[in-house]
């Protein structure tokens, strides 16, 4: 069934198709004990898988987690758990959470020293990549290509992972803004798989990382992978 929930709370049962400002939602697989939330820290208690219609994505829930829904931070204020007859599978059919939204303050953004530096990354990036494949291709072997192509495409890694590792760190002393920014780091896990696993570690070292350390660890990080690339498969293409 789909429920239109007022915007003081929103609650979802079993199965229930929610329509929050146009972007519907479901829950399923209510149950108690120990479970991994989205963001991969091992909990127990009452949890839930939320499913995300429009992004095609699927969120295990606690009492007490936070997530974004479109545009809005809700937190999960409670979760009722009701003994149905699939009790046996492990499963309650007639639960139910409570989602309540949370007040966004405006977070007061920065201007980090270090953002002009991956400014200056990927305008160089960018520039070398026209000059080497719009203006003077034909000037270069297919060999002296690829050995600039780990230049250029250093230069652009670096620059996307400072700018994210910088959100990020902006965000810590925002708690809802923090949320955001990781639930759109799991989500890219969920689409790529474990391999973001391995792209990604970089940037959820933020508690312990500065950003440039980070930025510097995401272009190695891909160096290898081009460097495994070209090595094994790119002779076969």
């Amino acid at each position: 069934m789909i429920i239109n929930p007022k915007e003081e709370q929103a609650y979802l049962g079993e199965n229930d198709v929610l329509d929050l400002d146009g972007y519907k939602i479901a829950a399923a697989n209510f149950n108690a004990g120990p479970y991994t939330d989205y963001l991969g820290h091992s909990q127990t208690g009452p949890h839930f898988s939320l499913y995300l219609f429009e992004s095609d994505h699927k969120l295990i829930l606690g009492q007490g987690c936070q997530v974004y829904i479109k545009d809005q931070l809700w937190l999960v204020h409670s979760i009722t758990i009701i003994s149905g007859d699939d009790s046996s599978a492990g499963y309650s059919s007639g639960s139910h959470a409570k989602l309540v939204p949370i007040l966004q303050t405006k977070m007061v953004k920065t201007s980090p020293q270090n953002t002009k530096l991956y400014t200056l990354s990927f305008i160089l990036s960018l520039s070398l990549a026209i000059y080497l494949y719009l203006i003077a291709f034909d000037d270069f072997s297919e060999s002296q290509l690829i050995q600039y192509s780990y230049l250029w495409l250093s230069l652009l890694i670096f620059s996307w992972y400072g700018r994210k590792a910088i959100k990020i760190k902006q965000a810590l002393n925002q708690r809802h803004q923090l949320k955001k920014e990781l639930q759109g780091l799991v989500y890219a896990r969920q689409m790529i798989g474990m391999l973001a696993l391995v792209f990604l570690f970089p940037l959820f070292k933020y508690e312990k990382w500065s950003p440039f350390q980070m930025a510097l660890s995401g272009s190695l990080v891909w160096l290898i992978f081009l460097e495994v690339f070209y090595l094994t498969l790119w002779k076969y293409l």
